[in-house]
């Protein structure tokens, strides 16, 4: 199979007509969806579950198996094995570039590939894909296929271009982000789906790809925050999603893409608006509930540390509810745990802490919604 050679942005020959009342619906739904976000109080607390599924999420769909309660008990101290450690480090890693780069925006940094570059380096360091050939935060000096595992290039489903075109249709790529007329969201849809077909990095391109979505309907005010969750309908459509990018690369569709890509972004939106009301009830349900069980100045401090680490150690309970007085906080992990507000995964023993779970907002980030 010879590489592919993308076609320059903007894309000619769409029909305009029907994308428009597409997008014209998606856009009710994302704005309604970033009203609630704006509304919000706290959302970097309300809404953490659901960032770390959308790194699952987002990197499930290259394969990787590690899950959210995986990083959230690595994070409150269980050890795993060298290579699934590394899975998780990937998963915090796609937070952490996330983080980043919504204060780059905020802070009024242009959306670039010096950014991509940055945010590339980041999402590989120290992950069990972060190999000597992936080459972090530098686009490919050499040839790469997608295909089977074990294939060859002549069994490959899709060949990028080859190393030596990539920074002309970045530049291409790069000029059409920052000038595109096409409208937001349909600009969007059109941007990650060339970023895929470029294919620049050796690795990651996937991860860095979906994480590009929220960050540009951010930066262009169809979002108050970079918190979208595109993933979850990309992983429960995968088939769809990859056939849509592969008739863009074998029958120069396009067409269908921006489709199918406007058709999630309404879906998503939806899915993200029961959530988010979900949580937000949740929150307000368990602080009266929190203060009634634990009858303590440190209700909040307790519901705000589970809501972030919904699966965490005594240990770091303590240390994030109540610092210096351990006493107090094991004391309000007892009572919580007899009002069944949270249940004890593992028992400590020794030196080791004990482990709990908050399930009532664990099922919330996990479970599956229906749509309007």
């Amino acid at each position: 199979m010879k590489p592919f050679v993308p076609e320059n942005l903007p894309i000619q020959n769409l029909d305009w007509k029907r994308l428009t009342q597409l997008a014209d619906d998606a856009a009710t739904a994302v704005y309604h969806y970033s009203g609630l976000l704006e509304n919000m109080i706290s959302p970097e607390i309300l809404l953490a579950p659901l960032v770390r599924k959308e790194a699952e999420l987002s990197s499930r769909i290259e394969g990787t198996q590690s899950t959210m309660s995986d990083v959230l008990e690595f994070e409150s101290g269980k050890r795993f094995s060298g290579s699934q450690e590394k899975e998780i480090r990937g998963l915090q890693n796609y937070r952490e570039a996330l983080k980043i780069a919504e204060a780059y925006l905020r802070d009024g940094r242009p959306f670039s590939l010096t950014l991509i570059k940055e945010l590339h380096a980041i999402l590989m360091t120290d992950a069990i894909w972060d190999a000597p050939h992936s080459q972090p935060g530098e686009f490919r000096t050499g040839a790469v296929f997608i295909g089977p595992k074990g294939c060859g290039i002549e069994n490959a489903t899709y060949v990028p271009p080859e190393h030596f075109l990539i920074q002309g249709c970045l530049d291409n790529w790069e000029h059409y982000a920052q000038q595109s007329s096409d409208g937001k969201l349909i600009t969007t849809g059109i941007l990650h789906a060339q970023f895929e077909i470029i294919h620049p990095f050796m690795d990651g391109n996937g991860r860095i790809g979906r994480m590009l979505i929220p960050l540009y309907l951010y930066l262009n005010h169809a979002l108050n925050r970079p918190m979208f969750y595109i993933s979850e309908y990309f992983e429960q459509n995968r088939k769809e999603y990859y056939s849509s990018l592969n008739n863009i690369t074998q029958q120069g569709n396009w067409q269908g893409w921006v489709e199918f890509f406007l058709t999630a972004l309404q879906s998503q939106a939806k899915t993200n608006t029961i959530k988010v009301h979900q949580i937000i009830s949740l929150y307000d349900e368990m602080k009266k509930k929190f203060r009634a069980a634990i009858n303590s100045r440190y209700y909040i401090d307790a519901l705000d540390c589970l809501f972030k680490r919904p699966i965490i150690s005594s240990n770091l309970f303590i240390e994030k509810t109540a610092p210096g007085h351990g006493n107090t906080a094991r004391n309000i992990l007892k009572k919580l745990e007899q009002s069944n507000l949270i249940i004890k995964t593992e028992q400590g023993t020794g030196r080791a802490p004990s482990r709990y779970a908050f399930p009532s907002l664990l099922n919330i980030a996990n479970g599956k919604t229906t749509t309007p």
